[in-house]
This record gives C-alpha cells, sequence and structure tokens, in this order.
C-alpha cells in the first residue's frame, strides 16, 4: 500500500493522459458537420509550420498583419456603434478617426 501511495501522482498523470486529454479533445470538435469543414484548405497547417512561415515569408506576415488589422478595425467600428465612450476614446487617439466621426454628425 505504501507503495501505491509514494507513485499516486504518477498514477494521476497517467490517467490525465490516456483518458482526460483524448476526452476533452473530442469534446471540442464540432458537432455540427458544416462546421468541420474548413473553408480554406491552404490553412490547413501544423501551427510549427504556420509560425515558420511566419519568421520566414515576408509576404506571409503582410498577409497576417492586414488580417488581424482588418479584424481590429472592425471591432473597432462595432464597439464604436455601441458606445459613446469608445467613440470619444478613438476620437481622442486617432485624428483618421475624428474626422469620420465629425462627418457622420447630423446638423440641424
Amino acid at each position: 500500500m505504501e507503495g501505491f501511495r509514494a507513485h499516486f501522482p504518477v498514477f494521476l498523470t497517467v490517467c490525465a493522459y490516456t483518458w482526460a486529454l483524448p476526452v476533452l479533445y473530442s469534446m471540442a470538435l464540432p458537432l455540427d458537420p458544416s462546421e468541420q469543414v474548413l473553408a480554406n484548405d491552404a490553412n490547413d497547417v501544423d501551427l510549427a509550420v504556420r509560425v515558420w512561415r511566419l519568421m520566414v515569408s515576408a509576404h506571409e506576415r503582410r498577409s497576417c498583419y492586414m488580417s488581424c488589422r482588418g479584424w481590429c478595425y472592425k471591432s473597432l467600428a462595432e464597439a464604436s456603434e455601441t458606445s459613446g465612450l469608445v467613440r470619444y476614446a478613438l476620437c481622442a487617439a486617432s485624428p483618421e478617426h475624428r474626422s469620420f466621426y465629425t462627418k457622420k454628425v447630423r446638423s440641424v
């Protein structure tokens, strides 16, 4: 019995790797068949390969930058439409946004 108590953490680790991680992985997979198909098979590569391409290729870095920039601007636009505080902060931080939002204001 002492041998089992001494190796109990090892037993739990082995159980976690053999049972818990595969169960969690299968739970994370989408159930809907339309969600299981990737929209673009070119992005279906390993994460290490994607990071390597990002480090090596200037074109890959540029496309990643443009994608992130578009996502950021889209998120900021949605947030500024719902929150006056976010709109005020954007106008204070950026002259481009300030001119954009002052043009949209109605004058009576």
